[in-house]
């Protein structure tokens, strides 16, 4: 069977058991490409993963691996770039991981204030993980508190 057309531009995927779907989760296929950025960082094999390992270039690189492995974060130097490996866990759980982009990123802007995209993680990754564990310690209490009232309303449903 041939599918003609253009890909889809977004989509999203419930995200629950059987028989109630509890939330709904959305994933962005996307680079980003800063003007002007003095660096190359690639990295990253599944949108739903921490970004275990990536590959950094160019200005800085022995003070990032440096500061990098004063914090225990594993690197190694391998032609022109630093490779950077962190520690992969699902993005539903991402304090279980390290994220090897994140880390890097927010190193560089340690050593400069050249970068917006570095600036930007450096002055917010603090916040977004303040954020993500508070959301994640009330998931289940959620789940728990929307199961239950989904059994109510049909128990209801069912007297009626």
């Amino acid at each position: 069977m041939a599918i003609e057309g253009t890909p889809s531009a977004l989509g999203y995927t419930p995200d629950g058991e059987f028989p109630v779907v509890y939330a709904e989760k959305g994933i962005i296929n996307a680079d980003i490409i800063g003007k002007g950025e003095k660096f190359v960082l690639l990295g990253g094999e599944a949108y739903n993963c921490v970004t275990d390992v990536v590959r950094y270039q160019w200005p800085y690189l022995t003070e990032i691996k440096a500061k990098l492995d004063q914090n225990q974060i594993e690197t190694a130097l391998e032609n022109d770039w630093l490779i950077v490996k962190g520690k992969a866990s699902h993005r539903s759980l991402p304090e279980r991981g390290i994220n090897a982009a994140l880390a890097t990123l927010a190193t560089y802007a340690e050593l400069t204030t050249d970068s917006p995209i570095a600036n930007f993680v450096k002055n917010n990754y603090t916040m977004i993980l303040i954020l993500v564990r508070f959301f994640q310690q009330w998931r289940m209490k959620l789940v728990y508190w929307l199961l239950t009232m989904e059994l109510l309303r049909l128990m209801l449903k069912k007297r009626v």
